[in-house]
């Protein structure tokens, strides 16, 4: 493959579309001597010159871009990547995926089965654990009911981008160790701990690239249920590898929209259609089906809203204003009577994965959070103080202030770095791990 050929994975503006405070982040399209391919986030004020190709050029989310140094001091050079060889293979590789993707799972909607059921009717404890991934997401649920447990997870990070060219931090200890706890929980030797579903909410490689990690452990294995908008997408090999192997290997896959969601432990409040990337097509022959396109990846997010034994949390993954402003559209956000109790603060407390407007839908003097999180006992903040501009944002901390935040990345004096917190839904108490 080209040399220096990146893929673009996100980008983060502090302040609208023209702002240079804020981060871009690469993968790499040459994989490691492990098969990872990596990340690397460069701040947009390290990238002053974009050289153009043909005169066109895709600085965007799902678009490739040759990354140079022409010798301008520190400076580097973005051409266009999209048109060599390798990229084009991986447009076309994305597109095949979908359309096997839709013939196979297109139909598909959820289950419960009778062990689920039995212990989502009547759990005896429920947990959630928080893993200290930097940042990035990685939640896990334990919900027991006597010597009976089910796994689910939320997200998977276990790498961690810097912005030192090329390099990362490795957070699996972190999820090891919280692994471990569970296990001793549910009564169970962590080699043979399972999750029996894995919620993804985007795209993102710092939400996602913990799966192949963990498939690799078995606790993702054949009989997890995902949960995965195929239908966006994200023509980067490390996540068309992944969707690959679900594949091969036949696994059950959820398309998670809320028509196709109908247990009464599970909401999803956002997306209510299918949502796909801008400018993308879908071939499909579905007339019935609404879609509505999506430019990038955050907005594309799932908001899960898991409700066991009268307790609730919401999990947005990285929505911001627009997709909340969707919500918002479609009736959804603000619904005063399911308030959650917990609430996964969004876009790892960055100010545009916050509304900041009035919600008009129902007429009340509140912001569209106000009133969504009006009965919110604690949030929790993934996410690392500090690791880009703008994260964590004072405004949304204080927000939360009174909803007692808990920082998956908290330090303390003398303990060093968190591993991961719990949160137990029944009495609200928390623990820390060091």
């Amino acid at each position: 493959m080209p040399h220096n050929l990146y893929y673009i994975d996100s980008i983060y503006r502090r302040e609208g579309r023209d702002n240079t405070d804020g981060y871009i982040t690469l993968i790499s399209t040459d994989a490691d001597e492990d098969g990872k391919y990596l990340p690397t986030t460069i701040p947009f004020n390290r990238i002053p010159v974009v050289r153009k190709v043909n005169d066109t050029i895709e600085v965007s989310e799902n678009n490739y871009v040759f990354l140079r140094n022409y010798n301008y001091g520190d400076e580097l050079v973005f051409e266009d990547g999209n048109n060599s060889q390798y990229s084009e293979a991986q447009f076309m590789r994305m597109s095949d995926i979908r359309q096997r993707l839709h013939d196979r799972y297109g139909n598909v909607t959820e289950e419960l089965t009778e062990k689920e059921f039995l212990i989502l009717s009547h759990p005896t404890e429920i947990y959630s654990y928080h893993v200290n991934v930097g940042h990035g997401n990685c939640s896990l649920i334990l919900i027991k009911s006597g010597y009976q447990y089910l796994l689910w997870m939320v997200d998977c990070s276990v790498v961690e981008a810097t912005y030192t060219f090329g390099s990362f931090r490795d957070h699996s200890a972190n999820i090891e160790d919280c692994l471990n706890e569970i296990a001793r929980k549910a009564y169970v030797k962590v080699d043979s701990l399972h999750v029996s579903r894995f919620f993804l909410t985007h795209p993102h490689y710092d939400h996602y690239n913990g799966v192949a990690y963990l498939r690799k452990k078995g606790l993702l294995n054949g009989n997890t249920t995902y949960y995965i908008n195929y239908y966006f997408d994200s023509s980067c090999e490390s996540f068309m590898n992944i969707l690959e192997e679900l594949y091969n290997e036949n696994v059950k896959i959820v398309e998670p929209v809320s028509y196709k969601t109908g247990m009464r432990f599970l909401k999803i409040l956002h997306p209510k259609c299918r949502i796909y990337r801008s400018g993308k097509l879908i071939e499909t022959d579905e007339i019935a089906i609404a879609y509505r396109p999506v430019g990038n990846a955050n907005n594309a997010s799932v908001v899960y809203d898991f409700s066991i034994s009268q307790r609730s949390m919401v999990f947005p993954g990285d929505l911001q204003h627009e997709g909340f402003d969707a919500m918002t559209n479609e009736n959804v956000c603000c619904n005063m009577f399911e308030a959650p109790d917990y609430y996964a603060i969004s876009h790892h407390g960055s100010s545009n994965g916050h509304p900041q407007q009035r919600c008009l839908t129902h007429h009340i003097p509140f912001y569209p959070l106000g009133c969504f999180t009006k009965n919110v006992k604690k949030a929790v903040l993934m996410g690392r103080d500090g690791a880009y501009s703008g994260i964590f944002d004072s405004k949304v901390v204080s927000f939360f202030d009174q909803k007692d935040v808990l920082v998956s990345t908290d330090m303390r004096r003398g303990r060093g770095d968190l591993k991961y917190l719990s949160l137990n839904w029944l009495d609200g108490s928390v623990e820390y791990k060091f």
